[in-house]
């Protein structure tokens, strides 16, 4: 008997709007070659939310450079969100980063 796949994406939580917290967003960029702004925008229409230190986490661990995936990130989000979205973002996330990585 064969085992069904593991999914690629997977539910990790909710947003207190109620969005599901997805994981496996790394992989669809890495492993299977979708560009991030798409993997985003297709998140966005299901009404999913990535999980950002999840995919921060597995990008550094596959080797890229810590610097590197916060900026990848932080163009793709302002790519699907905007400009004004993508700076609120991306001085969140760095704070985030900053105190988890302390």
């Amino acid at each position: 008997m064969s085992r069904k796949p593991e999914p690629l994406v997977k539910v990790v939580g909710a947003t207190s709007d109620g969005k599901q917290v997805v994981s496996g967003a790394f992989a669809l960029v890495d492993t299977h070659g979708i560009p991030l702004e798409l993997v985003l925008e297709r998140f966005e229409e299901a009404g999913l939310m990535p999980d950002w230190l999840a995919f921060y986490d597995d990008a550094v661990a596959a080797g890229w450079k810590p610097s590197g995936v916060v900026t990848k990130l932080t163009e793709a989000v302002g790519d699907v969100h905007g400009p004004e979205f993508r700076e609120g973002w991306d001085a969140r996330f760095r704070a985030i980063l900053a105190v988890r990585d302390v």
